[in-house]
C-alpha cells in the first residue's frame, strides 16, 4: 500500500490517512488528516474572532451552495443536530430559558412595566395582551416561542400592552376585566355626585 511522510509529525502513514489536494503534485495534502485537525483547532482556540467573522463571511457569499447542500444532505444534517442535542440538552434548555428572559424584559421595558388594568408590577405576572383580541390570528401565524422576538423584529407593534395573568385570563373569558368596569362605574358615580 502507498505510504507517505507528514511534514508536521514525520511520521510515515498510509495514503488514506491524508486529505486529497489538487494544488500537490501527488493528489494529497502534506499533513496528515490528524496533524491538520489539530492544527486547525489550535487555530480555532487562538483566533475564535477570526473564525467567527470568516464563518459569517462565507455564508454571506455561499448562500446557495449552502441551502442546496442543506437539502441534498438533509436526513444527515438531521442525525448531526439530533445527536448534537441528546449530548448538549441541558446546556441548550438552559441557554434558551436565560435568553427568552431577556428578550421577555426588554419587551416589558418598552411597554411600561406594569399592568395598564390593575397596576400589577410583579414581572411574573405580566403577559403580554393584544389590544384588539386578535392573538388567535397572530399565534396561527408566529406560533408562541418566537412571540417576544417577533415583537422586536417588528418595533413593538401599538396594538399590544401589558395586563397581569387575571386581568388578560379574565378579558379573554368575559370580554372585559372587573377593574375596567369599576372604574368606569366610579366615574359615573363621580359625574352623578353633586358639586358642592
Amino acid at each position: 500500500m502507498k505510504t507517505k511522510i507528514c511534514h508536521k509529525c514525520k511520521l510515515e502513514k498510509k495514503i488514506k490517512e491524508f486529505s486529497k489536494h489538487r494544488i500537490s503534485k501527488d493528489g494529497f495534502r502534506d499533513w496528515c488528516k490528524l496533524c491538520d485537525s489539530n492544527s486547525f483547532k489550535e487555530y480555532c482556540i487562538k483566533y475564535p474572532e477570526r473564525i467567527k467573522q470568516s464563518g459569517k463571511k462565507y455564508r454571506k457569499t455561499h448562500k446557495k451552495q449552502l441551502k442546496l447542500y442543506r437539502l441534498k444532505h438533509k436526513k444527515r444534517i438531521e442525525k448531526i443536530r439530533q445527536k448534537w442535542y441528546k449530548i448538549h440538552r441541558k446546556e441548550r434548555l438552559l441557554y434558551n430559558k436565560k435568553y427568552t428572559l431577556k428578550i421577555r424584559d426588554i419587551v416589558l421595558n418598552h411597554y411600561g412595566n406594569k399592568c395598564i388594568c390593575c397596576g400589577e408590577g410583579r414581572r411574573e405576572f405580566l403577559t403580554i395582551d393584544h389590544i384588539n383580541n386578535d392573538g388567535n390570528i397572530q399565534r396561527k401565524k408566529i406560533g408562541n416561542s418566537r412571540f417576544y422576538t417577533w415583537i422586536i423584529q417588528h418595533n413593538f407593534p401599538k396594538d399590544l400592552q401589558i395586563l397581569c395573568c387575571n386581568c388578560n385570563f379574565t378579558k379573554a373569558f368575559y370580554g372585559c376585566c372587573p377593574h375596567i368596569k369599576e372604574k368606569e362605574t366610579e366615574a359615573k358615580r363621580r359625574q352623578n355626585e353633586p358639586i358642592n
